[in-house]
């Protein structure tokens, strides 16, 4: 056999070899990544801020039971979607060697985040009468000390140092700023009451001149709870009118495709579509007020009242989710590197 033939056959099963082994190596790396990423449980520094989250989501939860007065969901909500968020972000491949060093838990600090609590236990139950009665105004004096509430999130700041806190916000920026548009805007049922005087005429007014040009004879009564009158049917503006409702549920959605595709997601575009978005939810009820008016006066007043009412509006604001998802879903993802 000639010399060249017998080196070109023992150099082609090494690098048959060595291509079988790269192939297996990547058909078996795919699963390992998507399990470590929806399976894993995080480790390190990441587990470690995990734990002191759930124990301030307890401590909170108990501070509540022991001092009803103090009760704010968002804060509930707001720490409970951190810590999924930083615990999403924590089972990322590879999230590992960029964890920021976090310091061990001294029992002084312990001690103090304890004692902090108990602080404000105590204030909550000796103010309990004052903080009620302001969380039923909708009064803006009654404001500031309804959001002094905000202040039972203030005892986690004992659970890490100075050092630990510079590197936990610039590991986990964009968990914290989801975090703080939680708290902020899931569910603001103050909020909401206390605008709701002028933005109640904004809406009656606006479904008003979109219904007008399709009934004839429709008028606009400017009062108190602001009322579109027609010729068969007159519509009153109430709360129940805001769209809060399927703004709160649409709210809960992008929460939990937040929560579920984390670590897939371009940060920036969820918050955008997730402004868009409710304001197209806010959009779509005058709209859906509209047209309210609209059944109502020429096609017939049952139409535009009782079950059909809750049932169509529930039905129009699915396929208002349904397409602000569709639209926007696939945007929000990464592009593939």
């Amino acid at each position: 056999m000639p010399a060249g033939r017998q080196r070109y056959e023992r150099v082609l099963p090494s690098i048959s070899g060595t291509n079988e082994s790269a192939l297996s190596s990547v058909q078996n790396s795919a699963p390992e990544r998507v399990s470590a990423g929806v399976f894993s449980m995080p480790v390190g520094a990441s587990l470690a801020i995990c734990v002191r989250l759930l124990l301030s989501l307890i401590m909170i939860a108990a501070d509540y039971l022991a001092a009803p007065a103090l009760y704010n969901g968002s804060t509930l909500w707001a720490t409970a979607g951190l810590l999924l968020l930083i615990f999403r972000r924590g089972q990322a491949v590879g999230a590992n060697s960029e964890e920021p060093g976090i310091a061990r838990l001294s029992i002084a600090r312990l001690a103090i985040f304890l004692a902090l609590h108990a602080i404000i236990i105590t204030i909550g139950r000796s103010s309990g009468a004052i903080l009620t009665s302001a969380a039923a105004s909708d009064a803006l004096a009654a404001a500031p000390l309804a959001a002094a509430k905000l202040l039972i999130l203030l005892p986690v700041i004992a659970l890490f140092s100075r050092s630990d806190w510079s590197a936990i916000l610039r590991k986990f920026r964009a968990e914290f700023l989801a975090a703080l548009i939680v708290l902020l805007t899931f569910f603001p049922y103050r909020l909401f009451h206390t605008i709701w005087p002028a933005y109640s005429q904004l809406i009656a007014t606006l479904a008003y001149y979109g219904a007008k040009p399709f009934v004839a004879g429709l008028a606009f009564i400017n009062q108190p709870i602001p009322t579109i009158a027609g010729p068969q049917i007159n519509l009153q503006i109430v709360f129940w009118c805001s769209g809060f409702s399927a703004l709160a549920l649409f709210d809960t959605l992008v929460a939990l495709i937040a929560i579920l595709d984390w670590n897939e997601l371009n940060h920036a575009r969820l918050l955008t579509a997730y402004i868009a978005g409710g304001a197209a939810i806010l959009a779509a009820n005058i709209v859906r007020i509209s047209l309210l008016v609209i059944i109502g006066n020429d096609i017939g007043p049952e139409y535009a009242m009782g079950r059909f009412h809750v049932n169509a509006g529930w039905a129009f604001f699915a396929v208002i989710y349904l397409i602000i998802l569709t639209v926007s879903y696939r945007w929000m993802l990464k592009k593939p590197s």
